[in-house]
């Protein structure tokens, strides 16, 4: 099974603060006027803050899964906690296993405009 390749890119408006996210697929990044389109839309808005690639995983809600989102999943005590989904050694992991042997996944923001939630 492929999986389908897609980038979420984050940009920060300076003076309101307010995130602005938009996914593209690799079709739309390798479209001629891609780079065009992006400068101008994120010049508009404010600076350029992430791009995060997507797993080709789901949540349990069916919301898909980015590199640098904020999960909250089972723990090895059976309880929940909020992890965040990293890149290491060729897969998508977290602090407590790789991503896809996590249970009951529920993305809950990313490490850029949520960063509150992992204190909790």
């Amino acid at each position: 099974m492929k999986r389908e390749i897609k980038f979420s890119y984050i940009a920060q408006h300076e003076e309101t603060g307010l995130f602005m996210e938009q996914i593209f697929t690799m079709e739309e990044i390798e479209g001629s006027d891609f780079l065009n389109q992006w400068r101008k839309t994120f010049k508009r808005f404010g600076k350029w803050i992430a791009r995060r690639q997507y797993t080709g995983l789901k949540d349990k809600n069916g919301k898909e899964i980015y590199e640098g989102d904020i999960v909250n999943t089972k723990d090895f005590n059976g309880g929940f906690t909020n992890v965040v989904v990293e890149w290491d050694d060729a897969q998508f992991t977290t602090i407590i296993k790789p991503l896809n042997r996590l249970i009951d996944i529920v993305v809950i923001g990313n490490i850029y405009e949520n960063k509150e939630l992992l204190d909790k």
